[in-house]
């Protein structure tokens, strides 16, 4: 119901990555050309060993992206646009279906609470581990800004 390729759009910086990696230009990155890039290296992996190397991140990504979908799927209860889907899809994949599972941010989506309980649900996942104490880490806080905006406030 809700397109892969989308929810793949939200989690640029793992497609940034990639991108660079795989010498996709910027203007062409998305996940579609990263899995015909993909496809092209498979092709050229046994010939050169360095294309393995590529090609296991990639692998590795869209097995975890996939997951991160289906997970999502799994424990949405509600009907949400794509855009929300793809920001639970982008927490999940950073954080895991596990933690999603567990979220306050998925049981206010699921009891169809206001947008702001929502955001403010979703921005409480800011914290890393440091040392063995918590502390908000303002990459995480970025991510979850650019995630909240797709319940408009």
């Amino acid at each position: 119901k809700h397109s892969l390729a989308n929810a793949c759009g939200i989690i640029s910086e793992q497609v940034a990555v990639l991108g660079d990696t795989l010498g996709i230009p910027e203007e062409k990155r998305c996940w579609g050309a990263i899995r015909e890039e993909i496809v092209r290296l498979q092709k050229r992996a046994d010939s050169e060993p360095a294309v393995h190397y590529h090609k296991g991140i990639c692998e590795a990504l869209g097995k975890d992206l996939v997951a991160s979908c289906m997970g999502v799927d799994s424990c949405l209860e509600v009907e949400v646009t794509q855009g929300q889907y793809d920001s639970i899809v982008s927490f999940a994949f950073n954080c895991g279906v596990d933690a999603l599972r567990r979220s306050s941010f998925l049981r206010s989506i699921n009891s169809k609470a206001s947008n702001d309980e929502i955001v403010q649900n979703l921005l409480k996942w800011n914290k890393v581990r440091r040392g063995g104490k918590l502390e908000v880490s303002s990459g995480l806080m970025r991510r979850r800004i650019d995630e909240g905006r797709a319940w408009p406030l």
